[in-house]
């Protein structure tokens, strides 16, 4: 509709406003947006292009002329954008930063990392949050943020649509600018769980700019690169309740900071973990990884030998809450030792930052004092 008016053929106000009805003020947004995509570098356009700003096919190849840029050009960017990780600046620093809740309160609890690009004057270039745990954590994740040196959230990633990782949201979004927020879409959650679908549309509404992101998707903020390399669909899962069917609806997520990928999956559990596996062989992809976010909760379906032998990760991370994860819940461990991972939990570790310049990771803890270095 945005396209129709800027050729034109919508005619100009008042006229316009009544033809294009209730889509008015929607159309006249895209229009300021189109407009203001135009004097930018060819790596800007690629971007806009990447995050979906051009939209598809005829419609982006139109706006890109509109726009005065070259198509393939801009394609070309758009390429060495999405290059596997390994070909960025190896003098840019980044940091995974594991969010540690149960300093006092073990009832506080989630899931919330944040990735962080930093500047060569060390200030933090970019931010995106994955999750933001449950509303009674906000503060420490607001708290923790600053201390990071965050002023601005430039992508905000949600991974399913259950409280404890998306219930902080309105906290964090008041306290700092939420660039765009990306929730899994949630076509297929729909079929069997309608009111949690509904839910992740009551939280898209609580930021101006937002998009639904699916299998398939891919999104570059700064330097870091987002992949969604997989998406369960309905039809493959067994169990259609509110818990474990709502935490199989998690998004298999791929992050790349500089040469790490980083992969996290939210609640997924096995039944979701062996389709991520299949479909990966079944494609031809390959699904390495430098470091893996344990799933749901870190509990003992949070992953098993298939996943831990096609993601072979150095490093895995926990940021739940279970105190006895290493005792009591040794599965998701053990498995990942099996394939020479080594684990780190913030129960018993503290904050945990993975520091990433180049090819070397260094990755320290607050409360156990840990600091190791690693070559990828």
């Amino acid at each position: 509709m945005a396209v129709y008016v800027i050729a034109g053929r919508a005619g100009k106000d008042p006229y316009r406003k009544t033809r294009l009805g209730k889509y008015a003020d929607k159309a006249q947004a895209r229009v300021e947006l189109i407009y203001a995509m135009r004097g930018k570098t060819v790596t800007q356009a690629a971007k806009d292009v990447i995050n979906d700003n051009y939209g598809k096919g005829a419609v982006r190849e139109l706006l890109l002329s509109f726009c005065r840029y070259d198509a393939k050009k801009v394609q070309a960017e758009v390429n060495r954008l999405l290059q596997p990780a390994g070909h960025t600046n190896t003098d840019t620093k980044f940091r995974i930063h594991m969010e540690h809740f149960c300093r006092k309160d073990e009832s506080a609890y989630g899931a919330c990392t944040a990735l962080l690009q930093y500047a060569p004057d060390g200030s933090v270039a970019k931010c995106v949050l994955i999750d933001t745990a449950m509303d009674k954590t906000a503060n420490v994740v607001i708290e923790d943020l600053k201390a990071q040196g965050v002023k601005q959230i430039d992508a905000l990633f949600i991974s399913h649509a259950h409280g404890d990782h998306y219930g902080g949201l309105t906290k964090v979004a008041n306290a700092f600018p939420v660039k765009w927020l990306y929730l899994p879409d949630p076509t297929e959650l729909d079929k069997y769980q309608k009111s949690y679908g509904d839910s992740l549309r009551r939280q898209a509404r609580k930021v101006k700019n937002f998009r639904w992101y699916k299998q398939g998707d891919a999104a570059v903020i700064g330097e870091i690169k987002f992949r969604c390399l997989y998406a369960p669909k309905a039809k493959d899962l067994r169990e259609h309740d509110p818990h474990h069917y709502v935490n199989n609806m998690s998004p298999f997520n791929y992050f790349e900071c500089g040469s790490f990928v980083w992969h996290t999956a939210g609640d997924a559990q096995n039944p979701a973990n062996n389709l991520f596996v299949s479909y990966a062989k079944k494609e031809g992809i390959s699904i390495k990884c430098h470091g893996l976010e344990f799933h749901w909760h870190t509990d003992g379906n949070a992953t098993n030998d298939e996943l831990m032998q096609a993601t072979r990760p150095r490093i895995c991370g926990s940021n739940y809450h279970h105190p006895g994860w290493h005792s009591g819940r040794k599965g998701p461990k053990k498995k990942a030792e099996a394939v020479g991972a080594v684990c780190y939990a913030t129960a018993d570790d503290g904050h945990i930052e993975i520091d990433i310049a180049g090819r070397k990771v260094t990755v320290t803890t607050t409360k156990s004092g840990r600091h190791d270095n690693y070559t990828i």
